[in-house]
């Protein structure tokens, strides 16, 4: 079954990565939800399609990070939620390496770069600048965002991967209530955003969209106790990426008609199926279409 699927789809995969990669790149594999179909019937099939990343040999392989942290520091973030997200930003900022960069926005109703993009090796300038941060007044998420994804734009041509965290409780109270639209303008740009959400006041759909729409991840974390963890398994996650700003295009031959994509959002335009993936991991990344 394996090889007439294989016949029925032509697949091309466009993965962009560091040079320092060794080929291959990727291992894909493509799996039917059964191992046997009726003849002469129409039937519904699930195809899943297999992503595998080689394990980078050390960590000099990894391509370099721009990474931007937008920090809630809104009057309802005061107190213990504020001071652990420093520390987690601090924590963050010590695991990086001399060739990424970091940047920092910080925003209540109002919105500013306290730390525009550079060498995270600055980490004792940097450090001094993130304890000076104290509680102000609304939320102006979406404009922190924005200005996020702007620091990340001034390096989005060279050789980095693009990753913006968002920590926040999630109250937008400032700006649209909106995610899916910004979320899927970070996608386009090959800027995957990460959403971290404390307490239990916050706006769940928002900052999940947010996520969801520009592939990064979600977080929720009852206690701002929780932050070192969750941000030493989003550094993992960061740096462990092995490609960027993927493409792949299912062709079905005649007789084969997609219906839809699962799990991940995706085109369907007459026999065609396109997908765009912004980052791919040193895991196995898993599609399905029906």
């Amino acid at each position: 079954m394996k090889s007439t699927l294989k016949i029925l789809l032509q697949l091309l995969l466009l993965a962009s990565a560091a040079p320092v990669l060794a080929s291959p790149l990727l291992n894909l594999n493509l799996d039917l939800d059964r191992t046997v179909l009726p003849a002469g019937q129409s039937e519904k099939a699930i195809i899943k399609i297999l992503l595998d990343v080689p394990q980078f040999a050390d960590s000099s392989q990894r391509p370099p990070v721009n990474l931007t942290l937008v920090l809630d520091r809104s009057g309802s973030m005061s107190g213990q939620k504020l001071q652990k997200a420093k520390e987690a930003a601090i924590t963050a900022l010590r695991r990086l390496s001399e060739r990424d960069l970091f940047s920092l926005v910080v925003y209540d109703h109002n919105v500013s770069t306290l730390v525009p993009p550079q060498s995270a090796a600055n980490s004792e300038w940097i450090e001094a600048r993130i304890r000076e941060i104290s509680a102000g007044g609304n939320t102006a998420l979406f404009g922190a965002v924005s200005q996020g994804a702007a620091e990340i734009r001034k390096h989005q041509d060279e050789n980095f991967i693009q990753r913006m965290i968002l920590l926040s409780d999630g109250l937008a109270n400032v700006g649209p209530s909106s995610a899916a639209d910004l979320g899927a303008a970070l996608l386009k740009e090959g800027i995957s955003g990460t959403t971290i959400e404390i307490g239990t006041d916050f706006n769940e759909d928002l900052m999940a969209q947010l996520a969801s729409r520009s592939d990064g991840n979600h977080y929720f974390v009852e206690s701002s106790n929780d932050l070192p963890r969750i941000f030493a398994a989003e550094r993992g996650d960061v740096l462990s990426i092995a490609a960027n700003r993927i493409r792949i295009d299912i062709e079905c031959l005649p007789g084969v008609r997609p219906l839809r994509v699962i799990g991940r959002e995706g085109s369907i335009r007459g026999n065609r199926v396109e997908l765009q993936m912004n980052q791919l991991y040193e895991r196995t990344a898993e599609i399905c279409v029906n």
